[in-house]
């Protein structure tokens, strides 16, 4: 069944989502320097999670991503007129 979740609900996806947000927008790197930016983008949205902010929906079939979308009240610091920003469906 295909069913939307905030991901704060699903955190076991989380590692999922940022590795293909960062593969399909990020530069090539190691698979350690990989890693290691996974690791810090994961702190820094569990620290973003309750923020009014802050919004990463995910949509499953059963257990398997299939989809997900970022909305921000803004395209980052160069943009603030970009609002809200609809980032990484």
């Amino acid at each position: 069944m295909i069913k939307i979740y905030d991901i704060k609900n699903k955190l076991k996806y989380l590692r999922e989502v940022l590795t293909l947000e960062y593969l399909e927008w990020g530069k090539k790197v190691s698979e350690d320097e990989l890693k290691h930016k996974i690791d810090e983008k994961i702190k820094k949205v569990h620290k973003q999670l309750n923020s009014d902010n802050f919004c990463k929906l995910i949509l499953l079939d059963d257990d398997i991503l299939v989809g997900f979308i970022s909305l921000f009240p803004t395209d980052g610091d160069e943009r603030q007129d970009l609002t809200p920003w609809y980032a990484t469906m």
